[in-house]
C-alpha cells in the first residue's frame, strides 16, 4: 500500500461509527408500545458508493448492524416494479442496472438475497412495490418470471400498488381505504425491516401501507428511518451529500438545508407529512411520531461521527461525481440511461467545483 492509500484509508473511523450507529438503533428499539417498522435506506451489503467517499468504510456494514438487530425484526426486500418493468412502465429501456455488479435489479435482488444468507441474514419476502393496477402483457410475463426466480430461492413476491395521489395532501381524505389492494407482509404486533436494491424503490410506501393496517388493528406502530446518505447533519453543500446527488441523479434526489450545519431531504420532507397526515386519522394513540417536527427527528444516521479526514473525504467525494458521470455517458451510450440524468450529475460537479475550487 503506497503513503496516498493509506492516508485515505485513515479518512473514516469505521469502528467508531459502527458503535455510534448500533447504540442509536438500539436506543430507538426500546419503543415497547407496539411493532417497529424499520426503513433501512441505501444498498444493504456491498455499499461500493459508501466505502468511495468515505474512505475507511467497511462496504458491509449495514450487515453488521442488521446482526445486531436482527432478533427483533423480519427482514423484508422491497423493489420498484418500474425498476424491472421495460417501457412503457418501467422507467429504463431494458430494467434498472446496479452499477457496482452490473446486474439488472430483478438478479439483484436474487444475489442481494442470497449474499444476506451468506451473512447469516434471512430473507424469506420481496415485495413488489408501485406495480401500476393495470399491466400490460409483457409486464405481467415480466412480473410472473420474477416470481419463479423468488420461488427458485423460497422467496414469497407480495404486490403493493401504485396510487396516483400517494404523494399529495389530501391522500387519506380522498381514500377512506387506502392501501386496500395491497398485499399485508407485517403480522399482528411484527416488527418489520425494509430494504431495497438501490434508492426509489417505495420502501416507505410499505411502510406507510404497514402502518395505516396496523394502526387500523389498534397497534401502536413506531417508525424508524435508517440512512447512510444523504446525511442531514452536515449541510447540503457538503461534499458527501453533492456526491448523493450525483448518485442518485437518475432518480432527481434533492438535499435542501435547513441551517448552516442541517439538511433535508425532498422525499423525506414529503414523507415526513404524510407520516404526521397518517397519525392525525388515529387521534386517541399516543404516539412520539406525533411529537416530531422535522424529517430529521425519524433518523438514526450518525455517519458524520466516523469522518476522520473532511479533507480526504471531500477529494473522494469529487472522484466519485466524475466517476458518476462517465458511468451516466456509457449508459446512454448502451441505451440504459437518458441525457438529464448526465446533465443532473454535471451541474452537481459545477457546483462541486464552485465550493470546493482548491480541494
Amino acid at each position: 500500500m503506497n503513503q496516498a492509500d493509506s492516508s485515505l484509508n485513515q479518512a473514516f473511523d469505521n469502528q467508531k461509527y459502527l458503535d455510534f450507529q448500533i447504540l442509536a438503533f438500539k436506543e430507538k428499539l426500546a419503543y415497547n408500545h407496539g411493532p417497529i417498522f424499520i426503513e433501512f435506506g441505501g444498498k444493504p451489503f456491498d455499499d461500493q458508493h459508501a466505502s468511495r467517499v468515505l474512505p475507511g468504510y467497511d462496504p458491509d456494514n449495514k450487515a453488521h448492524i442488521l446482526k445486531s438487530i436482527n432478533p427483533a425484526v423480519r427482514i423484508v426486500m422491497v423493489v420498484n416494479a418500474k425498476d424491472i418493468l421495460h417501457p412503457p412502465l418501467g422507467r429504463t429501456n431494458k430494467g434498472r442496472i446496479r452499477g457496482d455488479s452490473g446486474l439488472r435489479y430483478d438478479l439483484e435482488t436474487i444475489r442481494l438475497i442470497n449474499r444476506s444468507r451468506e451473512l447469516g441474514l434471512q430473507i424469506n419476502d420481496v415485495v413488489l412495490s408501485v406495480t401500476p393496477f393495470v399491466l400490460d402483457d409483457s409486464s405481467k410475463t415480466k412480473i410472473s418470471g420474477f416470481r419463479r426466480l423468488l420461488d427458485e430461492i423460497s422467496v414469497t413476491l407480495a404486490i403493493n400498488y401504485e396510487y396516483s395521489s400517494y404523494q399529495t395532501s389530501d391522500f387519506f381524505k380522498d381514500n377512506p381505504s387506502p392501501f386496500s389492494e395491497n398485499d399485508s407482509i407485517a403480522k399482528p404486533n411484527e416488527s418489520i425491516l425494509i430494504f431495497s436494491p438501490g434508492g426509489g424503490s417505495g420502501k416507505f410506501g410499505v411502510i406507510l401501507s404497514e402502518m395505516y393496517k396496523s394502526l387500523a388493528r389498534g397497534e401502536n406502530p413506531f417508525f424508524i428511518k435508517f440512512e447512510t446518505f444523504p446525511v442531514f447533519h452536515l449541510s447540503s453543500n457538503h461534499a458527501l451529500n453533492l456526491s448523493f446527488e450525483a448518485a442518485t441523479a437518475d432518480l432527481g434526489n434533492k438535499v435542501i438545508s435547513i441551517g448552516e450545519n442541517y439538511s433535508n431531504y425532498d422525499k423525506d420532507i414529503a414523507n415526513f407529512k404524510l407520516l404526521q397526515q397518517l397519525f392525525s386519522l388515529f387521534p386517541n394513540i399516543d404516539n412520539p411520531i406525533k411529537e416530531m417536527t422535522t424529517p430529521i427527528d425519524m433518523g438514526i444516521n450518525q455517519i458524520e461521527k466516523g469522518i476522520l479526514d473532511n479533507y480526504s473525504v471531500i477529494s473522494a467525494c469529487r472522484q466519485e461525481i466524475i466517476r458518476r458521470i462517465n458511468r451516466y455517458q456509457k449508459e446512454i451510450d448502451s441505451g440504459d440511461e437518458k441525457q438529464p440524468t448526465l446533465n443532473k450529475a454535471v451541474q452537481v460537479l459545477e457546483k462541486f467545483n464552485n465550493l470546493y475550487p482548491n480541494q
